[in-house]
């Protein structure tokens, strides 16, 4: 990440995607800046194989390195509530093409357009021995799928912002829950 003027800054490499912009983006445009603020997407664009997200510079500390971090648990659990409160019919990301992060096979892709989707994946790459996943009546609810500490900065009005989008989408709430394990 590299600061390229007093509002702007470019998240740029390898991995860097434009799913992960419009996930960004939508996250901005529909989650209540009081409650969480995310960094404005301003564009897009690829060089070579590089990816680079032009985006809203906002100055804070990330949260993996504050004295005392537990005293922010409270104000997460607002943003969480948030979150439970953002609903769609339709899973996954926001630009419903494949979904990314900790609880996908980077090897085994999947772009889910309904629940049952989300079950059999699950039930015939990383169940086959146990029992079967059922999450049919889950509602679909927006998840981050990537908080941690170093995804949160802690602003000067101890207000938080949190970044690196490339896993949100829309899943059952249990998901968050597993990715924060």
């Amino acid at each position: 990440i590299i600061r390229i003027s007093e509002d702007a800054i470019v998240k740029c490499g390898f991995g860097v995607s434009q799913y992960e912009a419009v996930n960004q983006q939508r996250a901005y445009e529909i989650l209540d800046p009081a409650i969480i603020r995310i960094p404005r997407v301003y564009r897009f664009f690829i060089n070579g194989l590089d990816g680079y997200i032009i985006m809203e510079y906002i100055n804070g500390q990330p949260l993996s390195s504050i004295m005392n971090p537990d005293a922010y648990l409270e104000p997460m659990a607002k943003v969480l509530k948030l979150f439970e409160q953002v609903r769609r019919d339709r899973p996954g990301p926001f630009h419903e093409s494949f979904a990314f992060g900790q609880l996908w096979l980077d090897y085994d892709p999947i772009a889910p357009a309904t629940i049952s989707d989300i079950e059999q994946y699950y039930n015939k790459r990383q169940l086959k021995n146990s029992d079967h996943l059922n999450l049919v009546g889950y509602p679909l609810v927006f998840c981050h799928l990537d908080i941690a500490p170093r995804n949160i900065l802690v602003l000067e009005d101890a207000s938080l912002c949190l970044v690196d989008w490339n896993s949100a989408g829309f899943y059952p709430r249990l998901f968050e829950r597993i990715a924060l394990e």
